[in-house]
């Protein structure tokens, strides 16, 4: 977490600082601090003084940080923009994902086991988030929005792929909704079942509050699916008007209108998922994201 990189690259410091011990082959003051950027401490939905005071120590960590790795470019951009860190110390590296997992499709039985496990018709239409239920995911935002958009597309059926503690709360909302047919939850899955749950849904909806880059949007799209996001972070470097749909957060209107647009158009589905494959593929592999932090690694140690 963004914490534990304060606290372990003030440790490593401190380590550099001492004198080796006598004896030892190991020289302290050659050490390099690098630092992953998975998700920042600080982000709108916290208190001014608390932002501040993240902001501050994480300039003074900066001081002590020979290199940065952002998940996404939007990490360095925001990084930068409050004076943390200088240009020349990130390098953005996306997280890897095996690709071939998800771009292998799966059969017409494979499919409809799946649905039929979830008690979800062939022919639903599926919108799935996959993320805890927790706070700053976004559920409630997506469940606001099934209450209208239900009520136009009978054919619709909402999957929430994980597991938290505000399962019972997501649930009651839903009921009070009347939406009790409408939503599935299948609680927590192993990665390995993620393939599987993308490709046997048709829409990718992604509304959370805070994310460095989430890997469900390039996941999804591997699978040909398209993605509506809040734009948060680094959605934006994978989700364009040509892969998916864009939402300002919060606001459950322009959602709405983002995946109406979705569900009544199924030429437009697959032609989104299929931009979205070819734009996410190779950018994700194991060996592009290794090649990036070997660079990094190189250019400190010369």
């Amino acid at each position: 977490s963004a914490k534990a990189g304060i606290i372990g690259r003030y440790a490593a410091y401190n380590l550099r600082s001492q004198i080796s011990p006598k004896g030892s082959s190991t020289d302290l003051k050659s050490m390099r601090i690098v630092h992953g950027i998975h998700g920042l401490s600080f982000y709108p939905y916290l208190r001014p003084a608390v932002n501040w005071f993240y902001i501050t120590i994480e300039k003074a960590a900066a001081r002590r940080t020979d290199a940065f790795i952002s998940v996404a470019d939007a990490m360095t951009t925001k990084s930068l923009a409050v004076g943390i860190g200088k240009p020349g110390q990130f390098t953005t590296a996306y997280s890897a994902i095996e690709e071939e997992e998800y771009l292998n499709p799966l059969t017409r039985e494979q499919r409809n086991d799946f649905r039929k496990k979830y008690n979800i018709p062939e022919n639903a239409i599926v919108l799935v988030t996959i993320a805890r239920l927790f706070h700053l995911k976004g559920h409630e935002f997506i469940i606001e929005s099934a209450l209208k958009l239900a009520k136009r597309f009978d054919n619709c059926i909402w999957l929430f792929v994980g597991d938290g503690i505000l399962k019972d709360q997501l649930q009651l909302k839903i009921d009070a909704y009347d939406l009790t047919d409408k939503f599935r939850f299948t609680g927590l899955l192993p990665t390995s079942q993620m393939p599987l749950v993308l490709h046997s849904s048709d829409i990718l909806v992604h509304c959370s509050l805070r994310e460095g880059l989430a890997r469900v949007l390039p996941q999804a799209m591997l699978c040909g699916v398209p993605a509506v996001s809040f734009d948060i972070d680094g959605a934006v470097e994978v989700v364009n008007g040509n892969t998916g749909r864009l939402v300002e957060p919060v606001n459950v209107k322009l959602l709405n209108e983002a995946c109406e647009e979705l569900i009544a158009d199924e030429n437009l589905r697959k032609q989104l998922g299929a931009n979205g494959r070819e734009f996410v593929k190779e950018k994700f592999a194991p060996k592009t994201m290794v090649d990036k932090i070997e660079e990094v690694y190189k250019k400190i140690l010369k």
